[in-house]
């Protein structure tokens, strides 16, 4: 059987722990362990501490974190900041930003690339969908909730609404 390549476009990834992560990290495991596919992963970096977090490898660059690997997994880090609390919005005017989307378009360019994303309420999976539209790469989205998220303001919820 031949590999498939899967770019998983995240809000985030281990060592940040929720229920989106661990799912995320529980296909990443299924997919590599059972050899079915080539994956990287790509999320955006909020300046989380990953110190303590049994990483095997942060590489930087012009002290901005590029990526890291940890448990034989590679996470590309895209700079940003939270727009508001827990919706990450890139800071697509830096230079690493398109650095990492060249990464992900030289691994794309491989045969049978498929884009995912999770969650529709996250920036990250509109950046993976206008990705996958752009270089014409089939594009599978993973839901995991239904709702908009309220926040402790009602600007805040109009907002990530």
């Amino acid at each position: 059987m031949n590999k498939v390549n899967l770019i998983q476009f995240l809000p985030y990834f281990p060592p940040h722990k929720w229920g989106l992560e661990t799912v995320a990290e529980e296909l990443w495991n299924f997919y590599t362990k059972n050899n079915y596919w080539d994956v990287i992963n790509i999320t955006f970096d909020l300046g989380q501490d990953y110190n303590n977090s049994n990483l095997e490898y942060i590489f930087w660059k012009n002290n901005t974190k590029i990526w890291y690997k940890s448990k034989n997994y590679t996470v590309y880090l895209l700079p940003s900041f939270d727009l508001v609390f827990n919706f990450p919005f890139p800071k697509f005017w830096k230079k690493e930003f398109f650095e990492i989307l060249k990464i992900a378009w030289d691994f794309s360019k491989k045969e049978k690339t498929t884009i995912q994303t999770h969650t529709r309420f996250s920036l990250s999976s509109f950046l993976g969908w206008l990705f996958a539209k752009f270089h014409k790469l089939k594009w599978v989205h993973i839901e995991h909730w239904s709702e908009y998220v309220l926040l402790w303001s009602k600007f805040k919820t109009k907002c990530a609404y």
